[in-house]
C-alpha cells in the first residue's frame, strides 16, 4: 500500500475546493452569516439578491487566498522531495550488507537533507506568514478609514 505524503496537497481539498467556497458566499450562506448581526431592519434576502456581483467577487477573492495557500503547501512538499531525493541519490550507491560505516553515512546524509528540508519549509512558512501579516495589516487600517467615511445618508 502506497503512503501519502503529509504534504499532499489532496488532503487539504476542501479547503480549496471552489464550489465549497462558492457555497459559503451564496445567497442562503451569507443569508446565514448574516443572521448572526441580528438585523431585524433588513430583508435579507431582498438584499442579498441585490448583491449577486459582488457575492461573485468575494468567491473570487477567496479562491485566490485558498490558491495561495495550496501553493505554499505544495512549495512545502517540493521542497521535501527534493532534498530526500538528493540524500537518496548521493546514498543509491552504498552497499548496506553489514558495513556500520556505510549505514552511519547514509544516515547522516539523511538526517542532514530531512534537516535542510525542515529549515527551509519553516523559512517559507515564516515569509508566508509576514507577507500574510503585512497584507492583513494594510487591509485592516483602509478598513478602518472606510468605516469612518460610512453615513446614513
Amino acid at each position: 500500500m502506497a503512503h501519502k505524503s503529509p504534504f499532499d496537497i489532496s488532503t487539504f481539498s476542501e479547503l480549496f475546493d471552489p464550489k465549497k467556497i462558492a457555497e459559503l458566499y451564496s445567497a442562503e450562506g451569507m443569508k446565514s452569516w448574516l443572521s448572526q448581526f441580528d438585523m431585524e431592519n433588513l430583508d435579507k434576502t431582498s438584499f442579498l439578491s441585490g448583491q449577486s456581483d459582488y457575492l461573485k467577487e468575494l468567491v473570487e477573492a477567496n479562491q485566490q487566498a485558498a490558491e495561495s495557500y495550496k501553493k505554499l503547501m505544495e512549495c512545502q512538499s517540493e521542497i521535501f522531495e527534493k532534498c530526500m531525493a538528493k540524500a537518496k541519490a548521493l546514498t543509491e550507491d552504498t552497499d548496506l550488507s553489514g558495513s556500520a560505516n556505510s549505514y552511519a553515512r547514509n544516515m547522516k546524509l539523511y538526517t542532514e537533507a530531512f534537516q535542510l528540508a525542515k529549515d527551509l519549509m519553516q523559512e517559507l512558512a515564516q515569509e508566508h506568514k509576514a507577507a500574510a501579516e503585512q497584507a492583513y495589516q494594510s487591509i485592516t487600517e483602509k478598513v478602518e478609514k472606510s468605516l469612518k467615511s460610512l453615513s446614513p445618508e
